[in-house]
């Protein structure tokens, strides 16, 4: 049983109430089918929406042992409001936390002498790890197909 019945989403601009029921149960077996039948291709991912930059946010450096196993150069992205990891990476969710804060502002432009501009290092709250991210603009599509580890759709 679900408890929460209401959420809002936080986009000022969308204002949407979503209305959370459970309706059934959902089979595995169907899951799984249509996850396999989901195109993985950088053009399924949905273009830039009003002016929203993509972003990489990698994994700089670290001092220390990372629990979560990450390494420098795993990394995801984000278009839209949405978050892609390359088929078969993990990223740790503490990691994860504390750069989501962070992404909308980055993904917009921002005024000269605004600090966010200039800064693009987020420490992982982990003491143990020291993990260093770094959020970038991801300007190039050809260097976006390199680092998002999907391929890219055959063209007719």
């Amino acid at each position: 049983m679900w408890r929460v019945h209401h959420a809002q989403c936080p986009d000022p601009k969308g204002r949407v109430i979503f209305k959370i029921e459970r309706t059934g149960n959902v089979d595995r077996n169907d899951r799984e089918e249509a996850e396999h039948q989901a195109p993985k291709t950088i053009n399924s991912i949905p273009s830039e929406e009003e002016g929203l930059k993509t972003l990489r946010i990698e994994v700089e450096s670290f001092k220390g042992h990372c629990t979560s196993r990450m390494e420098p150069g795993d990394s995801f992205q984000l278009r839209s409001g949405r978050l892609y990891i390359p088929e078969g990476c993990h990223f740790c969710l503490y990691a994860l936390q504390a750069a989501l804060p962070l992404l909308p502002a980055k993904q917009r432009a921002l005024e000269d002498g605004d600090w966010m501009k200039e800064d693009s290092h987020v420490l992982c709250p982990d003491p143990t790890g020291n993990v260093v991210l770094r959020i970038e603009e991801m300007k190039d599509i050809k260097e976006e197909k390199k680092h998002s580890g999907m391929k890219e759709a055959p063209t007719s």
